[in-house]
């Protein structure tokens, strides 16, 4: 049995393509994906990081 579920979007992709690095929520096994994270920005094709 797996310790953590499988990632869902936004998450799954962000991390995948390297626009995320992690964050400390994911050390949760109990971590929900938000709708949008709160540390990125996507405007258009173009990808900011709101820190």
């Amino acid at each position: 049995m797996d310790k953590y579920k499988e990632l869902k979007e936004p998450c799954k992709s962000a991390l995948k393509y390297g626009y995320c690095l992690g964050c400390q929520a994911l050390e949760s096994k109990y971590f929900k994906e938000p709708k949008q994270c709160p540390n990125l920005i996507n405007e258009g094709e173009q990808i900011k990081w709101n820190i």
